[in-house]
């Protein structure tokens, strides 16, 4: 027999799914005007991390 641990993560897809990333919302608001954009980096730099092979960003508006 195979080593089961390693044939389980060949055949796995790893999906990271980010929904309502309202870039640029409360941009005139002085103190929350990056959260927006610093929650986005969070969320690409979690996806670099964990190696996923699809990121979704649904509903992404500007």
């Amino acid at each position: 027999m195979g080593d089961s641990s390693r044939e389980d993560a060949s055949n796995t897809l790893r999906v990271l799914v980010a929904t309502d990333c309202h870039l640029g919302y409360m941009e005139k608001d002085e103190i929350r005007r990056f959260d927006s954009f610093q929650a986005f980096e969070e969320i690409c730099s979690i996806a670099e991390q964990k190696k996923n092979d699809l990121d979704s960003a649904s509903d992404l508006s500007f």
